[in-house]
């Protein structure tokens, strides 16, 4: 089956969340933010998407003056509980143009902050099976197997992911964010959440409301000898 390809989101005029300036239709990518569970539809200009050297291991978990809980660091059992379209990015990185298609992987601890809301954290990937791609080498690590030079050409449904559970270790960077620094799958025995009081960006709308019904946990058993991507 081959990857799912995004498709670029397309809103009225908006104010950017992060450098406030107005934003026509048609020049800008749309960014569905939520923290720790709590959403909020918002957008950003491009120049204030340009990544940096950290961008692809950034986590959109608040920072520590913001008032929202970190993940807290160490190893956690969690699973994946969205894999989102961020469309066609454009960034510039010494001095050369790209416009890549970009997905953010979430995933849903088994721990709680001091609301009871259970923490999440992320990692954006561009959406890619080469051989130095970040997404691969993620997968693999993951998978605990790399990819034959078949599978990779055959791609992969990004879509597998929801609902696998994984172990990830959590670190704190320097700017106040929390990182996935590594990932694998839960070791046989292990218990793993299920995602719980989540809705996909997908299935979001601006009218909907900010909370849904569970969404349903019908992953693989942790024990199984395969996971599905």
């Amino acid at each position: 089956m081959t990857a799912i390809l995004p498709v670029a989101t397309t809103l009225k005029p908006r104010t950017c969340c992060g450098c406030m300036d107005t934003i026509d239709t048609g020049s800008l990518v749309g960014v569905n933010n939520v923290w720790n569970g709590r959403y909020s539809n918002t957008v950003e200009c491009l120049k204030c998407q340009t990544p940096n050297p950290e961008r692809e291991k950034m986590a959109t978990v608040a920072k520590d003056e913001g008032g929202f809980e970190k993940a807290p660091e160490g190893q956690h059992a969690v699973v994946c509980c969205d894999v989102q379209d961020l469309g066609i990015v454009e960034s510039t990185w010494n001095g050369k143009v790209k416009r890549q298609p970009k997905i953010r992987v979430w995933f849903q601890l088994g721990d709680t902050d001091s609301k009871g809301v259970r923490f999440l954290i992320s990692r954006m990937l561009t959406l890619s099976l080469g051989d130095r791609a970040n997404l691969r080498k993620f997968l693999e690590s993951w998978r605990g197997k790399k990819y034959t030079a078949e599978e990779a050409q055959a791609g992969v449904d990004v879509e597998k992911m929801v609902d696998v559970p994984a172990l990830i270790q959590v670190v704190h960077n320097d700017r106040g964010y929390a990182d996935i620094d590594s990932i694998m799958r839960v070791p046989k025995g292990m218990d793993a959440p299920k995602v719980e009081d989540f809705v996909r960006f997908k299935d979001r709308t601006e009218e909907a409301p900010q909370d849904g019904p569970p969404h349903p946990a019908e992953g693989p058993d942790p024990d199984d000898d395969d996971l599905p991507f």
